[in-house]
């Protein structure tokens, strides 16, 4: 998700969170300047069964590769 402000932020992600550092190091990139950001939600399940796993890591696989590749475009 890319972001312009910390507003978009609070909006999309709910804002600052004692559980979350990644929202004080956004709102900190806005203040100290950032103009843009792309935030991508992780998450790491525990899976009975190693065939789950290996399912879920391949549905996801497709997303985060294109992530990674407009964080490219962007560094570029």
């Amino acid at each position: 998700m890319t972001i312009n402000n910390f507003g978009d932020y609070e909006r999309i992600f709910g804002g600052l969170s004692p559980q979350s550092t990644v929202s004080y190091a956004v709102r900190d990139f806005f203040l100290n300047g950032g103009s843009q950001a792309i935030i991508v939600r992780v998450f790491h399940p525990n899976f009975a069964r190693d065939t789950d796993r290996q399912a879920a890591l391949a549905a996801a696989t497709p997303q985060a590769q294109t992530a990674a590749d407009a964080v490219a475009l962007v560094r570029t």
